[in-house]
């Protein structure tokens, strides 16, 4: 469902940009389809509907913010989400179908679910009965299961971030602050990750 404009974090201070700056790109071609609509955004970019030319299909068409694009390490975290979720093919999980560059714009194509978040459902009904809720939280699980299992932790589960569609399916997305187990760890320092209110 559509989400108003928001100023996202970066080197420690709320930047002035909003993340849907990009509506122009509406009725255009990019990545081999026809952007049709703006479904949302977060963190890192705006989610458009979009229709796959050749395929002759509906997708999810998400799409890295312009200012984040210029960022070398926005870009990588960027394609590190599409290729973690590319390796997860699961009912619990949303496809991701491709990714790539075209002009100054980064993006990946995946599923489309015709539905809304948890968090819009939340929101337009209040507290869910115990029995949807608990069927929620366990679709969702499962989908954490086979994320784990292939060694990949997805570090940002929250309302937003599982979808249910209107036939019923659940699945969980936005993989963008997913880590593999085996990458390296680093320096060793701290570092909180995933969204402050969850």
């Amino acid at each position: 469902s559509p989400a108003g404009p928001a100023g996202h974090w970066r080197d420690g201070k709320l930047s002035d940009t909003l993340i849907f700056p990009m509506d122009e790109i509406i009725g255009s071609e990019l990545g081999g389809c026809r952007v049709l609509e703006r479904l949302g955004g977060g963190g890192m970019g705006t989610v458009y509907k979009a229709h796959h030319l050749r395929l002759d299909r509906d997708v999810a068409l998400k799409v890295l913010a312009p200012d984040l694009a210029a960022d070398p390490g926005f870009v990588t975290a960027f394609e590190r989400e599409a290729r973690s979720a590319a390796r997860l093919e699961h009912p619990r999980i949303v496809q991701v179908y491709d990714a790539g560059a075209q002009d100054e714009f980064h993006y990946i194509l995946m599923q489309l679910i015709d539905g809304e978040t948890a968090f819009d459902r939340v929101a337009r009904e209040g507290r869910l009965n115990p029995l949807d809720a608990l069927r929620i939280i366990k679709a969702a699980c499962e989908g954490l299961a086979v994320a784990h299992k292939q060694g990949i932790v997805h570090r940002d589960v929250k309302p937003g971030n599982i979808l249910l569609g209107k036939d019923g399916t659940i699945r969980l997305s936005d993989f963008g602050l997913a880590m593999r187990v085996s990458d390296p760890g680093g320096s060793g320092e701290i570092k909180i990750i995933g969204t402050a209110q969850y």
